[in-house]
């Protein structure tokens, strides 16, 4: 089903090029509301791209530990090999141009192994609680991808731009290669995607979500929001609104929020009834839902509580005393589930297949995309409207969650092959209003909250 609602460009459509000064409410009426890629002309002031030059990163970050992707049949972004390696071993690899640093998958601290704990002697992560640290640690990691999570006090990690939107994510891209490029193969996100160029150049080929039965993907998708967000069949039940969040995610969330809610009403009556009305309806919410036992045990749990404070007439400081009890509890049992799906929805996507040849890309050879070879394999292809757009460096791509992109990346020139991007990643808006673009606050408050939090007790922040 394709419910796509946004702009799709007919052959001779051009992205507009504009300045990074123009007005947050004029760029979101006129690109994000509208789903249209547009180029910004220069990086915005407080984006200082020397900070990203290999010379800055092999100063910084040469030590840290990075994932690389190694490329496979002449391209990159297939779920080929990925191995670990200090970032200043990577940057000698780039004379051969077979790795590539690409988004970081990011591995829960409860699955490593000893040998890939980390001594926490890093002035990034230090507090006196060791498990403390390993959560700043993973958090931060799992925002912004290493080695960025090293220079997040160099790296702007809001944009004026992109005001009311919540960023999810941002990565550090950067490769080598031969005068020919090398591709990311043909593929969509499930983020708004805001695409730095620091160094080199990048031909990017674009579609737009209307597309998709033309892309040939590698699995049949379920559904195309009306912002682009492409869908693909999840576990049972368990759907994906538009903005990218997991409908049961959200679900534990309004939950956990109403418990705080009433914890934090203290004696004021009228805000505890709020906050009670909307743990009723969460809790109906997740009843209807139909999620896993221990969801369900929870709520029996939480509804014993709730029902009892209802029924009966007892003293304040036990009413208080149960729903203490209950927010000590349960919601840490909640929290672990949110972030795991909610930090990268895209990742969760497309690891959780465990296929070398994620849903998200096209099974459309490069040769055939650029036109060098015919293939009857493909008839739908010649019905889409691929448009081209080469990307200079100090410029910025904004482009749309669903719309489907294949890079080629290309040095500056002959003396340096080496091409270095940043993107920041941000949930897809599902309103018009760029004060309040989601329907909710989960990304708000599940997703950024604690991020910032972390950030500004480290003091990780730009002159901005």
């Amino acid at each position: 089903m394709n419910d796509y609602k946004g702009f799709h460009p007919n052959k001779n459509w051009k992205p507009d090029i504009i300045q990074s000064t123009i007005q947050p409410e004029l760029f979101f009426k006129k690109y994000i509301n509208t789903r249209t890629p547009c180029i910004i002309s220069q990086f915005p002031e407080n984006f200082d791209p020397s900070q990203l030059s290999i010379q800055a990163l092999l100063k910084s970050c040469g030590n840290q530990t990075v994932q690389v992707e190694k490329k496979l049949k002449g391209s990159f972004g297939h779920a080929g090999t990925r191995s670990n390696m200090l970032f200043k071993e990577f940057v000698q690899s780039l004379k051969t141009g077979e790795y590539y640093l690409t988004t970081q998958y990011h591995e829960d601290e409860d699955e490593k192994s000893d040998d890939d704990d980390e001594e926490f002697d890093d002035d990034n992560y230090a507090t006196q609680d060791m498990d403390n640290s390993k959560i700043i640690k993973s958090t931060l990691q799992a925002f912004a991808a290493p080695p960025l999570d090293h220079i997040l006090d160099k790296v702007p990690h809001s944009m004026d731009l992109f005001n009311g939107l919540i960023l999810h994510q941002m990565n550090l891209w950067i490769g080598s290669t031969d005068k020919n490029g090398t591709s990311s193969g043909l593929h969509h996100d499930f983020h708004d995607n805001l695409y730095f160029l620091i160094q080199g150049k990048k031909e990017f080929t674009i579609f737009s979500p209307k597309d998709i039965s033309n892309m040939y993907l590698n699995k049949d998708f379920l559904k195309v929001h009306f912002n682009g967000l492409i869908e693909y069949q999840q576990e049972p039940g368990d759907r994906i609104r538009s903005d990218g969040a997991f409908e049961n995610d959200v679900i534990r969330w309004k939950v956990d929020y109403a418990e705080r809610l009433i914890e934090e009403a203290n004696d004021d009556e009228q805000l505890k009834e709020k906050a009670e009305e909307l743990l009723e309806k969460a809790l109906e919410e997740m009843m209807e839902s139909g999620l896993d036992g221990d969801d369900l045990d929870l709520l029996a749990t939480d509804l014993e509580h709730f029902e009892d404070e209802d029924d009966t007439n007892e003293a304040d400081n036990e009413v208080d005393d149960s729903f203490e009890s209950d927010t000590v509890q349960h919601p840490k049992k909640r929290q672990k589930t949110v972030p795991e799906s909610t930090l990268d929805t895209s990742k969760s996507i497309e690891l959780e297949t465990n296929e070398q040849n994620p849903p998200s890309f096209s099974q459309i050879p490069i040769s055939v995309l650029d036109g060098k070879e015919k293939s009857t394999k493909y008839p739908n292809f010649e019905n889409s409207t691929p448009i081209k757009i080469n990307l200079l460096p100090g410029q910025i791509l904004y482009l749309p969650a669903g719309w489907f992109h294949e890079v080629k990346s290309f040095g500056s020139d002959v003396k340096s092959q080496t091409h270095v991007a940043l993107n920041y990643w941000f949930a897809p808006p599902t309103t018009d209003d760029p004060e309040n673009p989601y329907q909710d606050d989960f990304w708000k408050d599940s997703h950024w909250k604690p991020i910032k939090d972390i950030i500004d007790a480290l003091h990780l922040t730009t002159d901005q």
